[in-house]
């Protein structure tokens, strides 16, 4: 799947395009509110499909949520502005545990490395598992 960076193109951070996960609620709307839009006045109708502002919403509101600002864009009446801020609120309310938890975790940097050290000691584990029942497999065996 290709997700659409905030200009349309692949979403990469090396292309400065990229939605920031757990950025503060104001990095974050700055963001989405910076995605390109035509000037289709207030009151015309507009297409939500295609548009790469529908797009995203697919990725984090539900159906019911795009059909809804679907119609009322059809229908005329609000903006790509509006459309976009939003994004921002579907975007923001999917993030804001994850974004919580995230600075929790940044806060304590030393129960974070004690995590990371227990799961890669659990990952090392694993892996030398796999890794003698491949050999044996093969019939590789060490060395003595």
């Amino acid at each position: 799947m290709l997700i659409p960076g905030l200009d349309g193109r692949k979403m990469s951070k090396s292309y400065g395009n990229d939605i920031p996960l757990f950025a503060e609620e104001a990095i974050l709307r700055k963001k989405i509110m910076s995605i390109k839009s035509d000037s289709t006045p207030l009151e015309a109708p507009k297409e939500l499909s295609g548009n790469l502002i529908g797009q995203l919403y697919t990725l984090f509101g539900s159906e019911s949520q795009y059909k809804d600002l679907e119609q009322r864009l059809a229908k005329g009446g609000i903006g790509w502005g509006h459309a976009k801020e939003e994004l921002f609120q579907v975007i923001n309310d999917h993030l804001k545990d994850y974004r919580a938890e995230y600075v929790k975790l940044r806060a304590d940097e030393r129960t974070l490395r004690a995590i990371l050290s227990d799961g890669a000691k659990r990952g090392r584990a694993i892996a030398i598992r796999q890794l003698n029942t491949l050999r044996q497999a093969l019939g590789i065996t060490e060395r003595e």
